[in-house]
């Protein structure tokens, strides 16, 4: 077999790969997507709110993150004492100086919890004899 033939065989299986290639990054519509002209990625929030609740004996429960559509994310952490994370105020009022609570998230303390979604939500303390702070950072965007 010459060296002429080799190359030719060579370069013909190379023409079936990039055939391959080409049939698997092409789309339905039959477009390639690095031909499109606007890339989309994740945007840095415009802004950031960032609080801390103290719950007690006195405030047993407060409202931890009002339904905001303009939010991105949060995060909570309980500094002192664990919690609960209830998706209502009537949850919140029920779990309040409880042991164990089913319907609520329970939230040890000293451990952060993401919130990604736009929803409201209220804390309550598992404890009242002594204080609880919950720290509250949201990213949200204004517009």
């Amino acid at each position: 077999m010459n060296n002429d033939s080799m190359t030719g065989r060579a370069a013909k299986y190379a023409d079936a790969e990039q055939a391959q290639i080409d049939d698997a990054t092409v789309t339905p519509s039959g477009i390639d997507p690095a031909d499109y002209a606007v890339h989309v990625r994740q945007e840095m929030p415009e802004t950031g709110v960032a609080r801390c609740i103290k719950l007690s004996s006195a405030n047993p429960w407060l409202p931890l993150l009002p339904q905001d559509p303009n939010r991105q994310s949060a995060v909570i952490l309980a500094i002192d004492n664990d919690v609960y994370i209830c998706s209502s105020l009537e949850t919140a009022m029920l779990s309040a100086g409880a042991a164990t609570y089913a319907h609520a998230f329970y939230l040890p303390a000293g451990t952060p919890i993401p919130i990604s979604n736009r929803g409201a939500y209220w804390v309550a303390c598992t404890t009242t004899a002594s204080t609880s702070r919950v720290s509250v950072l949201i990213n949200r965007n204004e517009s």
